[in-house]
């Protein structure tokens, strides 16, 4: 899944926290972005890790006599995505127990080496307040209960869902799943590929028939999205639908959610992507109330902007190869008596420079499993371009740094102006020779190669 920014017009509530080495090497955490207490049932803290690095544990701290620590659950560390270096904490108000101030503290795992606990507090050394007075908004409600059914049944709904897209047009496409209210469904990661296909789409009550909609902000590839308008907020409710906000103990039953698709799919390049997402009328975010808009205007104005970040997807690069080549030379000497002979060896050490065409594209970020052998190559040997060269496969580990495997081809050395093997020659310089690409001379090659993307796939691996 897929971790997506939510930007609201209104303040913002997130925690922020970096990890980072000092001088001497030891690790730090600094608190960026002091947030404001959240009146929601879950807290989310977000830390920057060096590249490489993960969480191995967070606590919060609280500043109470004798000291409670509590820990943050398995499930509600999500590590970076491959290549990044932003962690995601989650945290249920009722796993932190009564409202205390209190402090992150985390441990890094770098390579297999464990930290030790590292305080996080702010630049005066305060510990702060999480978690506000409980909130009592329709939106909190109904969101809690969508997010307790997507942590528990997500996987197999998401599952579903897919399949079922797939059987329409045979495209595989990766889900940006969003609350009632339109805020992200945790756990996510925070990119796509290039050229992936991606569907929004929405966990609402299975009773809901009306559909929020999203329009586009800005895809390097993509500038809008064709969807069908929704209706309007009283158009296609279902008068027997539990009423978001109604607390869990007046309910007759608990509310079944739906994992819907919302408007078409949709594939940017590399930069930057954003959406607007508007939720429908009775689901719209607490925030945008505290702002003054009305229900009937959050149907179709902006309620969040989503953004995230599309990663390269690479095609070609130039290559260099060293290796050995198993095709034979051949070449012609006078012997003691001024015959001309034949003399076969072996090419033995080469080096090549062409390039290498990655099939379907690659992400070093998320590598697929044809990355690591779908790579075609084609190269020379640059003291002699017109007479050697190699194709094949190029295998990687890690992209860009491959065990390259090919057939080489070569010219054949021929004797002119009439000469052959046992002549006489008695004339003055070399023999008289020519190359030609009859009875070429193939070979097998086995060497290392590296590409020009070697920076960019190096950094985003480690």
């Amino acid at each position: 899944m897929i971790f997506f920014s939510c930007l609201a017009r209104a303040e913002e509530t997130t925690y922020r926290y970096e990890v980072y080495k000092q001088e001497d090497g030891a690790p730090v955490c600094t608190m960026r972005q002091k947030g404001v207490e959240t009146k929601e049932q879950f807290l989310r803290i977000e830390v920057t890790v060096p590249v490489g690095s993960k969480l191995e544990s967070a606590s919060l701290v609280k500043q109470t006599t004798p000291v409670e620590v509590v820990s943050f659950p398995l499930d509600g560390i999500s590590p970076p995505a491959e290549g990044g270096n932003l962690a995601v904490l989650t945290l249920e108000r009722a796993t932190f127990g009564k409202r205390e101030t209190a402090f992150l503290q985390v441990q890094v795992n770098t390579a297999g080496a464990v930290s030790s606990p590292i305080d996080c507090k702010t630049e005066e050394g305060d510990s702060v307040s999480y978690f506000g007075e409980e909130g009592t908004s329709k939106t909190d409600s109904i969101d809690v209960s969508a997010l307790e059914f997507w942590l528990k049944d997500g996987a197999s709904h998401k599952q579903n869902l897919l399949d079922q897209l797939k059987t329409i047009d045979k495209k595989s496409r990766t889900l940006l799943v969003h609350l009632p209210s339109g805020a992200i469904a945790p756990p996510m990661d925070n990119a796509v590929s290039e050229g992936e296909w991606i569907q929004v789409a929405f966990l609402l009550p299975e009773t809901e028939e009306r559909m929020p909609r999203i329009t586009s902000k800005n895809c390097e590839a993509v500038n809008t999205f064709r969807q069908k308008e929704a209706p309007s907020a009283k158009e296609g409710a279902d008068a027997n639908m539990v009423p978001p906000g109604v607390k869990p103990e007046e309910r007759a039953r608990p509310i079944k959610f739906k994992l819907v698709p919302v408007g078409q799919m949709f594939r940017c390049g590399a930069g930057p992507l954003s959406y607007e997402v508007h939720p429908l009328s009775g689901y719209e975010a607490k925030r945008q109330k505290e702002a003054g808009t009305t229900p009937e205007a959050a149907s179709s104005s902006v309620e969040n902007v989503v953004t995230a970040r599309v990663r390269p997807r690479y095609h070609l690069a130039a290559t260099a190869m060293v290796g050995f080549d198993t095709a034979t030379t051949r070449r012609f000497e006078t012997d003691s008596s001024q015959l001309v002979q034949e003399v076969t060896d072996r090419e033995g050490l080469a080096v090549y420079v062409g390039a290498t065409w990655m099939v379907f594209g690659v992400d070093y970020e998320a590598m697929r499993y044809d990355n690591y052998f779908l790579n075609v190559f084609a190269a020379v040997k640059p003291t002699s371009p017109t007479e050697d060269a190699v194709v094949g496969l190029a295998f990687t580990y890690t992209g860009s740094l491959s065990l390259a495997l090919g057939l080489s081809l070569h010219k054949n050395t021929r004797l002119t102006k009439g000469y052959t093997v046992g002549s006489s020659f008695t004339g003055d310089g070399d023999i008289p020779t020519e190359k030609t690409w009859k009875g070429m001379r193939p070979g097998f090659f086995v060497g290392f190669a590296v590409d020009s993307n070697i920076y960019d796939a190096l950094i985003k691996r480690f």
